[in-house]
């Protein structure tokens, strides 16, 4: 046995959401109201999310109770952390948000210190803290000193079909089955891009959204948006299209762009079926 009471097993990571809703402009008094303006767009104006609050924990599971820690008190760490927030402007609610832009980033790094905290008191420790203001655009801190990680989706329709050259067709058929289909088929692909940096203060990012979003509908989207994959586009004509030859071409297309920043590429192919990259 290690600490009293506990199994000496490897940790078990367990989850807890919670939701809440507020509003929050980003301004940057230092700046002009041009600046303001030009950098922030439309979300200069006042504004609003249903946020989710994802805590993520790891901890040894306690040999009478089964349990890390009891999700009743993560529950009641969750509703504490938010209420400050919850129905108001974020950005003049808690001292920890004073002169901090409202992001996603910020928001995951004050409450990280909010939630880990409480979770001091326990056998389990905080060891990731998502913030998401919508389905499309969340932020992640795992407590790396300034470092977040912020996830923006994406989606794309295209066609394929899976055939490697180097097999015979029937061979082709035992290993593909139907998505061997000379005529091809086609997915509603799901793309993820995680993107990784330190917190500009000036605005709260650490990443402009606007930028990638470019770069992504320039590079990506609109090379693979609504097209044969084996006929349209050139990398494909050589290499055979599955999910992880598609997040890996995505990868070294978008790397190119984003250099160190560019963290993960996942591509959603069905509801079933999920691939992530980070590289070499």
């Amino acid at each position: 046995m290690g600490i009293a009471g506990y199994k000496n097993i490897m940790n078990v990571h367990l989850a807890r959401k919670r939701v809440f809703s507020a509003a929050h402009r980003y301004w940057n008094p230092a700046h002009s109201p041009e600046w303001n303006r030009d950098t922030f767009g439309r979300q200069s104006e006042v504004h609003g999310h249903n946020y989710t609050v994802e805590a993520t924990l790891s901890g040894p599971e306690d040999a009478t109770t089964g349990m890390v820690v009891n999700l009743t008190d993560v529950k009641e760490w969750l509703a504490e952390a938010v209420a400050p927030f919850d129905i108001r402007l974020i950005e003049y609610t808690t001292p920890e948000m004073k002169g901090l832009q409202p992001s996603t980033e910020n928001l995951a790094r004050v409450l990280w210190d909010r939630i880990s905290s409480q979770a001091r008191a326990t056998t389990a420790r905080l060891v990731k803290l998502k913030v998401s203001e919508s389905e499309e655009l969340f932020s992640e801190y795992t407590g790396e000193g300034d470092m977040v990680y912020v996830t923006k989706v994406y989606d794309f329709a295209a066609s394929h079909r899976l055939h490697a050259e180097s097999l015979s067709d029937a061979e082709n058929t035992d290993v593909f089955g139907k998505c061997n289909n000379p005529a091809g088929h086609g997915h509603n692909y799901g793309l993820e891009v995680t993107v990784k940096g330190t917190v500009d203060p000036d605005t709260g990012f650490a990443f402009p959204i606007d930028a990638l979003d470019r770069i992504v509908s320039d590079r990506v989207l609109d090379v693979l948006d609504h097209k044969n994959l084996n006929t349209d586009v050139p990398h494909f004509r050589r290499v055979n299209p599955t999910s992880e030859n598609l997040a890996v071409f995505i990868w070294d297309v978008l790397r190119a762009e984003l250099g160190q920043a560019l963290h993960r590429v996942g591509v959603q192919e069905t509801a079933r079926n999920r691939f992530e990259y980070f590289g070499q």
